[in-house]
């Protein structure tokens, strides 16, 4: 082969594969030309970049796991003196927090305004 592909061999690559014109180009030159090799090629490295991907997505979805077992372990407490006022668990104030932002703002600002403490507190690391 003279070194040039030939634009319905890249139009094929292309179709069959999604990838764009540079990667079904470069393919092609890697493999000589051959249409078959360049789409297993091109396969092979979508694999790659989708279980990358994927693994990624496996270790956040990990993370954020562990995160709401320790936030469903641990409690928001707020005491006002020795008295304790309230006491729910950190996740749920967390997602309330989330979810109503503005509610917890006041919540929070009524607490420090009537000098109560806010504090967190983790269970016992044997439990």
């Amino acid at each position: 082969m003279d070194g040039t592909i030939p634009l319905d061999s890249i139009d094929e690559v292309r179709e069959r594969t999604g990838a764009n014109y540079r990667a079904c180009y470069e393919a092609l030159q890697a493999t000589g030309g051959d249409v078959v090799q360049a789409v297993l090629r091109l396969e092979e490295s979508g694999t790659d970049w989708v279980d990358r991907l994927r693994r990624v997505g496996d270790r956040w979805v990990d993370r954020a796991g562990d995160l709401a077992w320790e936030l469903s372990r641990a409690r928001i407490a707020v005491r006002q003196g020795e008295r304790e006022v309230l006491s729910i668990p950190a996740l749920l104030g967390a997602v309330g927090a989330a979810l109503v932002p503005g509610l917890a703002a006041v919540g929070l600002v009524a607490a420090l305004l009537t000098r109560a403490s806010v504090s967190l507190e983790q269970p016992p690391a044997n439990n």
